[in-house]
């Protein structure tokens, strides 16, 4: 097959040298944007090729010029959120300039970002157009806006340099260029070439998933041999046939004909899992639309079996999916008054429309799972599996066997037959990681790499297992300054801090304290019966007055403490100091701290100060604080009983 690529930049030309060398792909590569493209694609065809890859606008002005097809590298939300993400916080209007559907795309980009954006698209869809028009464009926006920053493909980057101070260009990863490369295997008028033909059905027939595609009438033009097992016929009983009538109408293989309905009207790729008889989900489809000449001219389905995503099919004694990692909070259970924490739900509402990567950061028990299990819900993955893991709550010994999984005898006490690991688990939804920061350094080297590649290997495998995660990670440590200290790697830092959340401690909307002491009377009213009517304007105080080292979930047991012992009428002064006596007892240091400190305390009291204030400092990280004591953890346990 005669591949040619037209890049308009080097950055992108690398890539696809690299990724053709990596998969021993004969391309043939030209450097090539909007003014020199035409030509090298002329060129190209007459020297055979029958393919050509391109980018953007590009692509499309390519097409009006040859007779063969082109496929169109994609701009994605995550290359946009590469190159608008560290313009985050500019109090200053941006100008994005470029092909249309990447310049609109960059509107819900901007958006999550808290950005200004001003839009101008180029028309390459024109037969001719003149860039003059863009030139005087981009200088009324720049003067009436005071812009001086502008995003941009690579013809506005190369026509619009001296306008502005800053300029950035919008590129393509890695994955977009394989994902275009993916295309070039499965477009139909190769297989229509009698020299390739032949090659082409041994390569499908070698392949072990599910491969079917129609053209724009419905009609089956490939079906490999996998397909033939599954769907018990033979090539010659399908090709030709329509699909509807392949493969059925009711069963199991009723929404194979609307995805690849669906792929082909909305002219996008659409996923789809297909259910047997006991209704769980046993194989996914991806359907793809095939474009030739700016047109739909079929589809393709690919059908996987869904044992572990990538993986060999699992016994049937397996479960074949994760369904039971569910969430249980959404947005709406986030409980405030508070106009910054008001603000902090809106901006994690934005981070739900993407699925790039967030960092929650945030003192023990502010509630970061919370806005977790809330992104999570309220994005496109909130039917599929979310998946949480406390790192600090698994030993590090066994948190890569959870993470990871393993295969039959990969070490002494091993799972015979093996074990999914989580990442596996949460394929096509979400992985939430808490307590990021107490995953081992040697460890952190494999999670960098299943963030950057989107594969997994299980311990004792030579098996790459794709997986398609999004990453939720949270802590309540400053991974800056533990990036700075050498305990955690900076790579796997600026990795995960993609999108940032920070939730504030309680101390910081002490507005929140009694509206939520309130809500948590009444919900544990109802659940133990109880007649709690109030708090006084003394508690209320006392409350406010608190710090709350721990927290939301601090005050939530305080007040389930305080319910059950009272049990009925309004909670006063005296029950506060008499139940939940760490709330008297700090605000009694704090006056005696200004009074001049107390009497000489003994060994025994010492020691329990030494302890809360170790706990204290380590964000009451029991693990950690034992460490800085230099005792175990029990011991430390025990003395802090001794205070109770």
């Amino acid at each position: 097959m005669n591949t040619y690529a037209i890049l308009p930049y080097q950055e992108l030309i690398d890539i696809a040298e690299q990724t053709s060398s990596e998969f021993n792909i004969n391309l043939k590569i030209y450097e090539g944007h909007v003014e020199n493209a035409i030509p090298a694609a002329i060129t190209a065809e007459k020297q055979g090729a029958k393919v050509i890859i391109s980018r953007g606008g590009t692509a499309d002005i390519i097409r009006r010029h040859v007779h063969v097809p082109v496929i169109k590298i994609r701009v994605s939300e995550l290359d946009l959120l590469r190159v608008l993400y560290p313009l985050k916080g500019l109090d200053k209007t941006i100008l994005v300039v470029g092909f249309k559907n990447a310049v609109y795309r960059c509107r819900s980009v901007a958006r999550v970002l808290g950005l200004k954006i001003k839009e101008l698209p180029i028309p390459y869809e024109r037969d001719e157009y003149n860039f003059d028009n863009i030139k005087y464009a981009a200088e009324r926006l720049i003067s009436k806006y005071g812009i001086d920053t502008i995003i941009g493909d690579q013809t506005a980057y190369v026509n619009l340099q001296s306008f502005c101070e800053s300029q950035y260009l919008i590129t393509s990863s890695k994955d977009d260029f394989i994902e275009a490369l993916e295309k070039t295997e499965l477009t139909p008028s190769l297989c229509t070439t009698p020299s390739n033909s032949g090659h082409i059905r041994s390569v499908l027939d070698a392949i072990n998933d599910v491969v079917i595609s129609t053209d724009e009438h419905g009609i089956v033009t490939i079906l490999n041999r996998p397909a033939e097992q599954l769907f018990h016929l033979k090539q010659e009983n399908a090709i030709g046939y329509r699909l509807e009538d392949v493969v059925g109408r009711e069963g199991m293989f009723r929404d194979l004909n609307s995805s690849m309905l669906d792929a082909f009207n909305s002219n996008s790729p659409n996923f789809k899992y297909l259910k047997n008889k006991d209704n769980l989900e046993t194989f996914l489809v991806h359907a793809n639309p095939l474009t030739v000449e700016n047109e739909t001219k079929g589809v393709v389905a690919t059908i996987k079996e869904l044992s572990a995503p990538g993986s060999e099919k699992a016994p049937p004694h397996k479960k074949t999916y994760a369904g039971g990692f569910q969430t249980r909070y959404s947005f709406d259970n986030i409980l405030t008054k508070d106009a910054k924490l008001l603000k902090k739900i809106q901006v994690a509402k934005g981070y739900a429309k993407t699925s790039a990567t967030v960092l929650i950061e945030g003192e023990s028990g502010v509630g970061k799972e919370l806005f977790a299990q809330s992104i999570h819900s309220a994005g496109s993955r909130k039917d599929r599996p979310f998946v949480a893991v406390n790192c600090s709550a698994i030993p590090a010994q066994l948190l890569e066997s959870e993470l990871f999984g393993y295969v039959n005898g990969a070490f002494t006490g091993a799972t015979k037959g093996g074990k999914m690991g989580l990442f596996e688990m949460a394929h096509k939804g979400t992985i939430f990681l808490d307590e990021i920061s107490e995953i081992e350094k040697s460890l952190q080297v494999r999670f960098l790499r299943v963030l950057e590649e989107k594969q997994v290997m299980r311990i004792g495998s030579d098996k790459l297992i794709d997986i398609d995660v999004r990453v939720i990670a949270a802590t309540n440590l400053d991974l800056k300054d533990q990036v700075s200290k050498g305990n955690f790697r900076s790579d796997l830092y600026y990795r995960l801090n993609i999108l940032n959340l920070r939730v504030p401690p309680l101390r910081e909307h002490p507005k929140d304290i009694q509206f939520l002491a309130n809500h948590f009377i009444g919900t544990f009213n109802r659940k133990y019966g109880m007649h709690i009517d109030k708090l006084t304007e003394k508690v209320n105080k006392q409350l406010s007055e608190y710090s709350w080292p721990g927290n939301v979930r601090e005050l939530k047991n305080v007040i389930e403490r305080v319910v059950l012992t009272i049990g009925h009428g309004c909670i006063d002064a005296p029950d506060i100091e008499l139940i939940a006596c760490e709330i008297s007892e700090s605000i009694g240091h704090e006056q005696s701290q200004k009074n001049g400190g107390t009497a000489c305390e003994t060994l025994e009291e010492l020691k329990i100060q030494a302890a809360k204030k170790a706990l204290e400092e380590e964000n009451y990280n029991k693990s950690r604080a034992a460490k800085r004591l230099g005792i175990d953890r029990s011991t430390l346990d025990r003395i802090l009983n001794q205070g109770i």
